[in-house]
């Protein structure tokens, strides 16, 4: 007989059992995640959902469990917080787990088996594998936080077996969600003089706040400018305490930190690793690794360079950007207006990589571009294999014009499409055979994909 601790704890996680109603925040706002997911509900591989702490994953869990309920039995449906101690205690062994998924499950129907926080189970990924390779009907979805440990763990003993989804904090299309705006701009996103009338004010407003505080749910979902910098403040002192000193084990905690405080001044920067050395006193060693720490898991992101030509084009150093503009702004310590601060082209550039990050699919790219004679374009996107440079200007545009590096790319790779991201202009030009598209940064990043077809639509 399982321990009684067990099953109340169990039954207290899944209500639904008992003929109660799964239930979401009440100012839950919809993830792409969830469709995403659902569009591998019917294949064998193990679902798995990686993200950094408080980016919503246990309640994006709770929504694709909603959604199951709708045509699965509730006895089919099983949910594990693996915070708790006592349900750890079930995933001691695969066998005795498949036999407790077995006694409590409806005699017919597919099973859904939902692990949250799996990073706390020891050996994880194994345990996983077995349960995957014994062929049991059960379709498996787990969560967990984007720690080295647990990255590695799943790489090494699920290939072959998993699909891997990454949930970051809030897209800017999430983002606006929450505004309740008209269903006409979401249906119909094509950006134009009478789009940007009617929404472009709306969302140049919303791109402010989303510049300054981020994307991090319970952030967003604050009212006041002081709640949102103490939610920041709690998810980064969470981060440290919880994944970087107590599961990390991250010796020198007051590098790490003067490291990402380093960062967050220097996003969209070079990683220049004799300068952080010294500025840090510490060895590159060190510095490498914790910053390789920030990279896994999730709070910067590193941008490799694209090159063609070794000798000509610095191929050696990354560039370093914050994932979460809120986050950085934090460790900056400055919640400025953008219009108030000196770094705000180094904040909208943050943003559009972000949402690029988020957005985009494969087999698609980013990189950035740099000359020995510092000739340098902001990203340039893989689409296929083909190059798509995108500038970002935080300016006011008079009419269509292109900076020399800018040019100097398209002279080089003659793309078929740039893109110039600015605070206005809506424009097409045409530069030798490529077509140069001037858009505002408030409408690429509502959909950015849709900016990377064949054809741009400005209607």
């Amino acid at each position: 007989m399982e321990n009684l601790n067990i099953i109340q704890e169990f039954l207290l996680q899944n209500p639904w059992r008992e003929g109660k109603q799964v239930k979401l925040p009440d100012n839950f706002i919809p993830r792409d995640i969830v469709s995403k997911v659902f569009d591998w509900m019917d294949e064998p591989d193990i679902l798995v959902i990686l993200g950094p702490r408080q980016s919503g994953k246990t309640t994006a869990l709770k929504k694709i469990i909603l959604n199951l309920s709708t045509s699965t039995p509730p006895e089919n449906i099983f949910y594990f917080n693996l915070d708790s101690g006592p349900i750890r205690e079930l995933f001691s062994e695969a066998a005795s787990f498949a036999r407790f998924i077995k006694d409590y499950r409806k005699e017919e129907g597919r099973v859904f088996v939902i692990a949250d926080e799996v990073q706390r189970i020891e050996n994880a990924g194994l345990f996983l594998k077995n349960l995957y390779d014994a062929q049991l009907d059960f379709k498996m979805i787990v969560s967990g936080s984007s720690s080295l440990e647990i990255k590695a763990r799943i790489k090494e003993h699920l290939t072959g077996r998993k699909k891997l989804f990454h949930l970051l904090p809030l897209s800017f299309t999430e983002f606006i969600r929450r505004e309740n705006l008209p269903s006409s701009l979401f249906a119909h996103p094509e950006p134009g003089k009478e789009q940007d009338r009617l929404y472009g004010s709306l969302l140049r407003d919303c791109l402010e706040e989303f510049a300054i505080f981020g994307g991090y749910p319970k952030v967003v979902l604050q009212k006041s400018h002081d709640k949102k910098i103490e939610e920041l403040k709690e998810i980064y002192s969470s981060y440290i305490q919880k994944d970087v000193v107590d599961f990390l084990k991250v010796e020198r905690s007051d590098v790490f930190n003067k490291l990402a405080a380093l960062l967050a001044h220097q996003t969209g920067n070079l990683v220049k690793k004799e300068e952080l050395s010294t500025s840090l006193a510490s060895s590159w060693t060190t510095v490498g690794k914790y910053l390789q720490i920030l990279a896994d898991t999730f709070v910067v992101n590193l941008l490799l360079p694209y090159f063609t030509n070794r000798r000509k084009e610095i191929i050696q150093m990354p560039k370093v950007y914050f994932t979460d503009t809120g986050l950085r702004n934090y460790v900056c310590g400055s919640f400025l207006n953008l219009e108030m601060r000196p770094d705000k082209g180094a904040i909208i550039e943050t943003v559009v990589l972000s949402e690029l990050v988020k957005r985009l699919k494969e087999p698609q790219e980013i990189r950035f571009w740099r000359t020995q004679t510092k000739a340098e374009v902001d990203f340039v996107i893989l689409k296929n294999g083909m190059p798509v440079p995108v500038e970002v200007k935080f300016s006011r545009l008079k009419k269509p014009a292109v900076t020399r590096s800018f040019r100097s790319f398209i002279d080089s790779y003659q793309p078929k499409q740039a893109i110039v991201l600015n605070s206005n202009l809506l424009a097409k030009a045409k530069i030798k055979d490529t077509e140069v598209v001037f858009l505002p940064v408030h409408w690429f990043i509502f959909y950015p994909d849709r900016f990377l077809r064949d054809e741009i639509e400005i209607v």
